[in-house]
């Protein structure tokens, strides 16, 4: 099994909530390769974060150790090829201050850590994270040949 450490996003897509974000997307490519899958991450307690569990198990993706946190909103991006004029659409229930980067799921290592008891059976993981000025770093490791690389 392959686990990817990273909090996904929803994005809105015909009218539908689908899972977004870099670790959403690793996730799902991997499952759809047929791979046995877990993403380890955070999200709200909101509707925005039930489309999106509901996206990943559709694409053959467990979540199993994705956290859920009521205190904070899981960020939604709007359809790229919609005609939303608002680019910085949020759950509908979020107050304004709810909204802000500092008020979304952020995971930390006591999070990993909680996560990573749920998932005892795995053969690799990757972790992604805003890389410093430019795109996503990411980071895949193996239990039995340790660190395999950063891209």
């Amino acid at each position: 099994m392959i686990i990817v450490i990273g909090s996904p996003i929803g994005r809105l897509h015909d009218d539908q909530i689908v899972a977004s974000g870099t670790p959403a997307r690793a996730a799902m490519a991997a499952g759809a390769a047929g791979s046995g899958v877990q993403l380890l991450g955070k999200t709200g307690d909101d509707a925005t974060a039930d489309g999106l569990l509901l996206d990943l198990t559709r694409g053959g993706v467990g979540h199993v150790a994705l956290l859920r946190d009521p205190a904070r909103v899981t960020p939604l991006e709007p359809d790229p090829a919609g005609d939303d004029e608002d680019p910085a659409i949020v759950d509908e229930s979020a107050s304004p201050a709810q909204s802000d980067a500092a008020e979304r799921p952020s995971l930390d290592a006591a999070d990993v850590d909680l996560g990573l008891r749920y998932l005892t059976d795995f053969a690799s993981w990757s972790g992604c994270r805003p890389g410093g000025g430019r795109g996503v770093s990411l980071e895949c490791r193996s239990p039995r040949v340790g660190r395999r690389g950063r891209r």
